[in-house]
């Protein structure tokens, strides 16, 4: 993930302002993929949070298989029903 991206997500609140601005730095759909990988691996929670509102406000499709690690980072922040009838996909 860019370092730039990745400080800017831990000093941050989610807000609507702060989403806006992490959606125009989201990269292409396979990069995104990696990052969330990546963010739920390394139990990143702002990181994985952010990055799933961001991509999911901007129509990007996020794919299910990301709940197998992020789902009780999105579950601790109360957003898990709602995420995960946004994601795509069945097994992978």
């Amino acid at each position: 993930m860019d370092p730039e991206l990745r400080r800017y997500l831990q000093q941050s609140s989610l807000d609507q302002q702060a989403i806006r601005h992490v959606q125009s730095m989201l990269p292409d759909g396979a990069e995104l993929d990696r990052w969330l990988e990546q963010a739920a691996a390394d139990y990143a929670n702002n990181e994985f949070i952010f990055l799933v509102i961001a991509a999911i406000a901007a129509g990007r499709e996020i794919h299910a298989r990301h709940l197998a690690k992020g789902a009780a980072i999105l579950d601790s922040a109360g957003v898990l029903p709602e995420i995960a009838m946004k994601m795509t996909g069945g097994r992978a």
